[in-house]
């Protein structure tokens, strides 16, 4: 991953970080660190306030599902692995699924649809990412390569 990080901000790719290129990486990992910081926040909070038997968990802010470990496997595409693996928090109306760099949230609509592309910053890739909560199968493809995973959470 330090390799691929060196290669996208086109310096040499020794896998290694060198002092400076250690502080860049922690600015640039410090958004995504107090984002997540503030999300397990507001879990815990809700979690506190239901415990008080005032209200019910709120799906929308604690996972019904957390940290689950989901493999999808090689629907179509010859330059990709076989299968690829993702940690996956399953909500009531959207999927946050870890990729390299971080976590990213698919808001499904009122029929559990959620479609989603974005660039994966590590690597370059595009990724597209379709699924649909109710049936809990989802897709990523890498639009680049043509490579297409399918599974089930």
């Amino acid at each position: 991953m330090i390799a691929a990080w060196q290669k996208a901000r086109n310096q040499p790719a020794t896998g290694f970080l060198t002092g400076p290129q250690y502080q860049a990486l922690l600015q640039e990992a410090m958004p995504a660190l107090s984002k997540f910081d503030d999300e397990q926040k507001k879990i815990e909070e809700e979690k506190k306030r239901a415990a008080t038997g005032k209200a019910p968990l709120n799906p929308d802010i604690v996972p019904l599902e957390d940290n689950k470990r989901i493999t999808l496997y090689l629907a179509r595409g010859q330059k990709c692995g076989a299968t690829v693996s993702y940690v996956a928090r399953v909500f009531a109306s959207k999927l946050d699924l870890q990729f390299r760099g971080g976590w990213q949230t698919f808001d499904a609509d009122k029929v559990g649809d959620f479609a989603k592309s974005f660039l994966l910053a590590m690597s370059n890739h595009t990724l597209l990412v379709k699924g649909n909560l109710k049936t809990r199968l989802v897709s990523v493809e890498n639009v680049g390569l043509h490579c297409l995973w399918k599974g089930s959470f």
